[in-house]
């Protein structure tokens, strides 16, 4: 018996948990019981409402009318939104797009290729005239029958070697910067509008 009373009070099951067996009520003989509830008077019925203390509606609205504050102003419409096109589906618009990305890039590969093979025929003209300038300077060196006859071919040779290589290079980044415009054309002509 002494267990019992040191024994710690049983605690509730939770609401969601649900019981593996039906719950016993087991009184113990240490628990008072719980009252018995007091017994509930009877309700009453209303008591009925006399006509002349009835209000009439349209009183009621009247008086409402008069206590309430003003309401705003409504604001004036505005036009009705255009109507927009219906969209295309995602994939028509995903292909339209991968075609024009393909057809800007061919349209840059192709400048591409144009401007390269340009430059590629200067750059030959250039490679041939500097090779004609080195034999032209070779003869004159060897024609030479002084010193000063070799010191002068050999500096026409120098200036005219300079000359061609500033032509040749204001010539190539030309053509350069013609590439680089005619590449990146195609490639952002869909974003200029």
């Amino acid at each position: 018996m002494s267990d019992e009373r040191h024994a710690k009070p049983k605690r509730p099951a939770p609401a969601h948990a649900t019981p593996a067996k039906p719950a016993e009520t087991a009184i113990h003989p240490a628990e008072p019981a719980a009252p018995a509830a007091a017994p509930r008077e009877p309700v009453k019925p209303a008591e009925p409402v006399k006509p002349a203390e009835l209000v009439k509606p349209a009183e009621t609205v009247m008086a409402a009318k008069e206590s309430a504050p003003a309401l705003p102003e409504p604001a004036p419409k505005a036009a009705p939104p255009r109507p927009t096109p219906e969209p295309q589906r995602a994939a028509e618009r995903g292909f339209v797009v991968y075609r024009a990305a393909l057809v800007s890039m061919s349209e840059s590969h192709s400048a591409i290729a144009s401007d390269v093979a340009e430059m590629a025929l200067e750059m030959t003209e250039m490679a041939h005239a500097n090779l004609k300038a080195a034999g032209d300077g070779l003869t004159a060196f060897l024609k030479a029958r002084s010193l000063v006859d070799a010191v002068e071919a050999q500096l026409g040779f120098a200036r005219r070697s300079l000359d061609a290589m500033v032509g040749g290079s204001t010539r190539l980044g030309e053509l350069g910067l013609r590439l680089a415009g005619d590449a990146t054309k195609p490639i952002l002509r869909p974003f200029a509008g």
